[in-house]
Formats: structure tokens, C-alpha cells, sequence
């Protein structure tokens, strides 16, 4: 892997986000926010964190501050994701997820679920989307005579658990021509939280934005990234959004979301 432009040592402050003690939901971390974060009431990630902080808890760079986000959106949610301190790294902490083209698309369908959502469409082969309501109905997809073919196999099943087995089958098999089927081109000066860095021809520079922020006079951006390895670190755009040296092969890009498809009995 190369080494990154400009990265900023990262310090874990304690106080800025605390997990709910009164939580009941099992094997879930939900974050209830200081009084000093951005408001957005209280967010639910459902996987087993085993974490100290959230990734808010990481200072901007000084006389950065970070950019406003939407309460209860995507960009907020990432803002609070569990991490935790490995040496002297931090990272994501995600354990079902070790194909570097999956981060941004679990993520993302980590947070659609977390939100009641389960309209969630990805790519699983060149040609075919899988969608999480289908896949909680029963139907998995067969490979019969050469084509995939949607059969109900299953008993219907909204859980957390089964959404899990879902993330992973996609994972398994997820790939840098997926994920740029699954996203669309934007520009460098249109980044926003959740928006991802790619060179389409090596899959280890991959970095996920997990925070921007800006320095009030000169306007230079500072990009939180989670890179192929989960790692987080901060790194510094040009005076027009140019990207450091390491960063120069890749590409913006954004999650779109496919409509929904009936896939029942479908081939492929």
C-alpha cells in the first residue's frame, strides 16, 4: 500500500460521545449524544462493537472545524461509528467485513437497517441486484443451467441476524466492478461525508470519508478517511480540492441506490 500525504496523529477524547447505558437491544451499541455534539438524538449501530469511542470523538486538526450534518442521516451516523484503538491506530470497528469494495456498501446498508429501511439494493453478480426485502421474504439466488434464478427456500425473516448472513454473501463476493456499478461519478468539490475515493485498478486505495472539516479562513478541507485496512487519519486537500500525492489515482464517487425490482423467479 502507499503511504498517505498528510496524516495528523489522532486523539481520542473521552467525552464526546458516551454509549447508552439504559440500552436494551442486545449485541448493539446506541450512542446518546453530549450536549455539546450536533443534536440528532440517538443512533443505533447493531453489530457487537467492541469499542472505547466514536470516531467524532477524534479531533479535527486545529483551527479545523467540522462541517454541519443532517440529524439523523447517513453522514451523521458515520460521524459517531464505533471505533477503537489498536496500538497506536484507530480504527473502524467492523469484524464481518474484510473485502476492502464492501466497507462503503455495508456501511451503508448497516445504516439503511438502523433506520427501519430494508429496501436495499446491491449488486451481486455483473448483471444482477440483490435486495434485502426479497432476501428477508425467503428467496435466495440459485445457479441453475448457468443462470441465477430467485427461488423462496426460505422461511421469512426480518432479523438482525439474517440481515448479517445477507451483508456477507455480498461481501464474499463483492468487487471493485460492483462497487462502481453500485456508485456514480461526483466531482472533488461536491465531496460529502460518506463518499468514497477509489482507483478502479487497485482495490487497496480504496478510503471512505468519514468526516470533513474545513479551516474557516482559507476554506482548506481536511478529510477523516477509513482506508482498505479500517483505518482512520485525517489528510489534507489542496487550496482547489486537489488531493494529496498518494491519493492521485483515485476517484470520487457515490453509493447510489437502485430502485426496487421484483426478482421472484427471475433469471439472470
Amino acid at each position: 500500500m502507499k503511504r498517505l500525504g498528510v496524516v495528523f496523529l489522532l486523539t481520542i477524547l473521552s467525552v464526546s460521545c458516551k454509549k447508552d447505558p439504559g440500552s436494551s437491544k442486545t449485541g448493539s451499541t446506541d450512542f446518546t449524544l453530549a450536549a455539546s455534539d450536533i443534536s440528532c438524538g440517538k443512533l443505533t449501530y447493531n453489530w457487537n462493537a467492541d469499542s472505547n469511542a466514536c470516531s467524532a470523538a477524534i479531533s479535527a486538526p486545529a483551527s479545523y472545524k467540522r462541517v454541519d450534518c443532517s440529524p439523523d442521516s447517513f453522514e451523521q451516523w458515520l460521524r459517531y461509528i464505533p471505533v477503537h484503538k489498536q496500538e497506536d491506530k484507530t480504527a473502524l470497528y467492523l469484524p464481518q467485513i474484510n473485502n476492502p469494495a464492501a466497507i462503503s456498501i455495508a456501511l451503508y446498508a448497516e445504516y439503511l437497517y438502523s433506520q427501519n429501511q430494508h429496501n436495499i439494493n446491491f449488486h451481486y453478480t455483473d448483471q444482477m441486484l440483490i435486495n434485502f426485502n426479497s432476501w428477508a421474504t425467503g428467496f435466495r439466488p440459485e445457479l441453475i443451467n448457468g443462470k441465477y434464478v430467485w427461488k423462496k427456500t426460505k422461511i421469512n425473516d426480518y432479523s438482525y441476524s439474517n440481515f448479517q448472513i445477507f451483508i456477507a454473501e455480498i461481501s464474499n463476493r463483492y468487487s471493485t466492478k460492483n462497487l462502481l456499478k453500485s456508485s456514480e461519478s461526483i466531482t472533488f468539490a461536491d465531496m460529502r461525508i460518506g463518499d468514497f475515493l477509489l482507483n478502479p485498478k487497485s482495490l487497496g486505495d480504496f478510503y471512505l470519508i468519514n468526516d470533513i472539516a474545513i479551516q474557516p479562513v482559507s476554506k482548506k478541507k481536511m478529510l477523516l478517511l477509513i482506508n482498505s485496512k479500517k483505518e482512520l487519519s485525517w489528510h489534507e486537500l489542496g487550496a482547489k480540492n486537489e488531493l494529496p500525492d498518494a491519493l492521485k489515482d483515485t476517484l470520487p464517487r457515490r453509493i447510489s441506490m437502485k430502485q426496487s425490482i421484483a426478482i421472484a423467479d427471475t433469471e439472470y
